[in-house]
């Protein structure tokens, strides 16, 4: 997506003129509102002096702002502690993008008038008069682009501060207030604030006239004491909200987090009286024993997001009327109750506690035996299985027939790499890389990769050049970047002729994918946000293409669903949750997951596949992809084989056991959908002889052929 700058209201200060010199704003972003409505913004940046502000530093009302979109009061002193909390400890990277509208960089209309975020923006314009801008203002220097925005012209102004301004048209005063929910930084302060209005209305007027921070803090005590029940009791409507439907989870948990916590010991932390805050949420759900719902139900299901699924599961498992579908919708049930079993003994079984809040979550009453749905899940279909030796001979012909499909695929990928080879080792291209700001070592690593045909990650052991592209800043990643890719145009171009071919050869039709297209249910929303990205009709347009590619093998898939923030996935109870601020291949790469779904004896060969890519070198065969990619961001269970493939996530597995024979699921198919459509990935995984295009393109045909 290009990013482009933002125009300004009229009069604008000289320094504005600047920064916004094209027609556009920059990156949009979406947000949603405690109600769940979703409202398209886009970034902007502006001179503090610009803004129109609810409220002056004192607290004073400001008469130029419409006080219709302040639904709170903010000349009171529990304000001013918030707005001098802030100023005092600016968290910029929490003051810039967020899904929540009472959240982030300040929200305008197109006037600059501030309808979320007067309280953040009074804290930024307050910290600038202080001189503790400073950090701040680098921020946003260094992180311009990702808000489609000019880093140098930003640097030229005085007191920047970034803001979303309001795209969609609305009730703005009801935007506001629905924006207003507590207005935060993530401060203590803050979090004592939201707080206060989760408190009975009768109690909240002993903080507003509170004289001094002793007096406040004597309040704060009292009202913790007396209604860690109220507390809860609001967190259990709010679950309830979420669990009906009625709120999305997304958006529904961090409002609730809001209030009591960002974190897990934020939680504990600030709920003084636990047994009070979840003996309360018995009365919510009509519970009599006040003791199912314990501290670790709060934290597995507000903070670890589980649970949510199983509702969605049981309907899936009921309604499976054939053994495929029965077998999947069981293990796919059992995966998302499992959290909620007790372990005795070093097995799992479920109590009576944990079936009651399993019962909650589901919403329903009609939950099945549990010995019925293990029995199930256990019970492998006929159709979905291959002996071991089948498999091994399937993954050797599935080989040969993908290079069949690429004539002299071997020596066009040796000539390739030669000629990266010639180009790396010159006097010239190693100029070009230190030209680009990059430390010696790393260019040094960064060519040795690329002459020994390293390409990505390389391998586990972190032998590519990907690692040192990933310690480096934007700027200079893209500058290397740009010397990196045109190395890969032989392959790249080469790979898309072989796509194009397969596709040709697909059983399937354009006709075809188009009423398989109106089969299935897809977020409106989400197509108008995809084609708002990438072109009109695009959505459609890359639908049809990997319904071709997979030869219609797409059954599992029956919605494609709107997930506003955070990764997209794939689930096999038939759903695709897609970001359409994701890259383009994303949908590609969730239609990979469906099309391994719905060809379950291709799992079988995808073992082999992993198993041949292992490392062989006395070290544990599993590695966390945290630890091998170096990106904290991968849980802590998300695992993958040790293997020598150029991403590390194409050898991610989904078993219960850690064990390759035992996936339920793979990231093989999914990853080479991604590569098949953007293929300069494609490329960089051929040239390092992953191995994964050729099997790819060699099932396919196979699937094409009536193989599998």
């Amino acid at each position: 997506m290009t990013h482009t700058l933002a125009t300004v209201q009229q009069q604008p200060s000289t320094a504005i003129a600047n920064a916004v010199s094209k027609p556009e704003y920059g990156r949009v972003s979406y947000v949603s509102t405690i109600r769940g409505n979703k409202v398209k913004t886009a970034f902007n940046i502006v001179e503090a002096s610009d803004l129109t502000i609810s409220n002056h530093l004192s607290g004073r009302i400001n008469e130029a702002y419409p006080q219709s979109l302040q639904p709170r009061d903010r000349t009171c002193f529990i304000s001013q502690l918030q707005v001098n909390a802030i100023a005092k400890n600016l968290q910029p990277e929490q003051l810039a993008d967020s899904a929540l509208s009472g959240e982030g960089s300040p929200i305008t209309g197109r006037d600059h008038i501030v309808e979320s975020g007067n309280g953040r923006s009074m804290g930024i314009v307050k910290a600038y008069a202080s001189g503790n801008a400073d950090a701040y203002k680098d921020y946003l220097i260094q992180n311009a682009t990702e808000y489609g925005l000019n880093r140098t012209l930003i640097a030229d102004m005085e007191r920047p501060v970034l803001i979303r301004v309001r795209l969609d048209e609305v009730d703005r005063a009801q935007f506001a207030r629905d924006s207003n929910w507590p207005d935060t930084q993530n401060t203590d302060e803050n979090r004592v604030t939201g707080f206060f209005e989760s408190a009975p209305v009768g109690n909240t007027g002993v903080f507003r006239q509170a004289k001094s921070i002793r007096e406040l803090i004597r309040n704060i005590r009292g009202i913790t004491e007396r209604n860690s029940g109220t507390l809860g009791k609001w967190v259990g409507q709010q679950l309830s909200e979420i669990i009906t439907g009625h709120v999305p989870v997304n958006t529904g948990l961090q409002i609730i987090k809001s209030v009591i916590g960002k974190s897990k010991t934020e939680f504990q932390q600030n709920i003084h009286y636990m047994d009070l805050f979840t003996g309360s949420f018995t009365e919510v759900f009509n519970i009599k024993n006040t003791y199912v719902f314990r501290e670790e139900f709060i934290k597995k299901v507000i903070f670890d997001g589980k649970g949510f699924d199983i509702k969605a599961n049981i309907a899936a498992y009921l309604s499976a009327n054939t053994p495929i579908d029965r077998y999947k919708s069981a293990n796919a049930l059992l995966d998302s109750i499992k959290p909620f079993f007790e372990k005795k003994r070093g097995d799992l079984f479920c109590g009576w506690s944990g079936s009651i809040m399993i019962q909650i979550l589901s919403d329903s009453y009609q939950f099945p035996k549990f010995n019925e749905l293990t029995r199930d899940a256990k019970t492998v279909p006929n159709e979905l299985t291959l002996s071991p030796e089948a498999a091994e001979s399937a993954h050797q012909q599935i080989i040969t027939a993908g290079k069949a499909m690429m004539p002299n695929f071997d020596k066009a990928l040796d000539t390739e790499r030669a000629a990266i080879r010639d180009t790396v080792v010159t006097a010239r291209f190693k100029t070009q890389l230190a030209g680009t700001g990059l430390y010696e070592r790393g260019v040094d690593r960064i060519v040795t990769a690329l002459e020994n045909s390293r390409m990505g990650y390389g391998s586990c052991n972190g032998d590519g050049y990907q690692q040192v592209l990933n310690s480096v800043y934007g700027g200079i990643r893209d500058n290397i970047s740009s010397l990196i890719t045109p190395l890969l145009e032989p392959t790249h171009q080469r790979l898309n002729d072989i796509v194009t071919t397969l596709t040709e050869l697909s059983p399937t039709t354009k006709t075809d994918a188009e009423t398989w297209i109106k089969g299935i249910k897809i977020s409106k929303t989400l197509i108008n946000r995809y084609d708002a990205h990438y072109g009109s009709g695009v959505f459609k347009s890359d639908l049809i293409w990997a319904y071709r590619l997979a030869a219609g093998r797409l059954s599992t898939l029956k919605e494609i669903k709107l997930k506003s923030s955070g990764r997209s996935s794939a689930n096999e109870s038939g759903t695709i949750s897609l970001n359409p601020q994701s890259p383009r291949a994303t949908l590609a790469h969730e239609l990979g997951h469906h099309f391994e779904f719905s060809n379950p004896k291709l799992l079988e060969v995808v073992k082999i596949f992993l198993d041949t890519h292992k490392m062989d070198d006395g070290r544990p065969s599993l590695i966390r992809l945290s630890d091998a990619t170096g990106n904290n961001g991968f849980r802590q269970d998300e695992i993958a084989i040790r293997d020598s493939l150029s991403s590390p996530y194409i050898g991610k597995i989904y078993a219960r056991s850690g064990r390759v024979e035992h996936i339920t699921a793979s990231e093989v198919f999914s990853s080479a959908f991604e590569y098949l459509f953007d293929k300069k990935n494609g490329a960089v995984s051929m040239l390092n002889n992953d191995g994964l295009i050729e099997f790819a393109i060699g099932a396919i045909k196979g699937v094409y052929d009536g193989l599998y």
